[in-house]
């Protein structure tokens, strides 16, 4: 993990307002930094066990939830869209940003 390139994210994150949902949170290295953030947090992990993993470490105020993006139900409400897009399916992920609702902002690596 590049700590320079998660501290530049969570330092644009922290200009914008609102909940924050992180797509594809794995380990939580980017997860970890942005809960210090103090808001309202969604990280989304496809992967079940990494999901299971990262909820034991997280704050209380981060909701980790086991389900794929491209099929999660966003909310209708405000939040900002935080996360490091897999190369192989940035495109479709961006897609489902583009027409999800409710998303102020976006702070993606792709």
């Amino acid at each position: 993990h590049n700590r320079g390139v998660i501290d530049t994210m969570v330092e644009i994150v922290a200009r914008t307002d609102g909940p924050i949902f992180e797509v594809g949170a794995g380990d939580g290295a980017l997860t970890v930094p942005l809960q210090r953030l103090g808001r309202p947090l969604t990280a989304i992990e496809i992967d079940a066990h990494r999901a299971a993993r990262l909820d034991k470490r997280t704050a209380v105020t981060t909701r980790v939830v086991d389900a794929d993006f491209l099929h999660y139900r966003l909310p209708l409400a405000e939040h900002v869209i935080v996360g490091n897009l897999p190369f192989h399916l940035t495109t479709a992920m961006l897609r489902r940003i583009l027409h999800g609702p409710g998303w102020t902002e976006a702070v993606l690596l792709v």
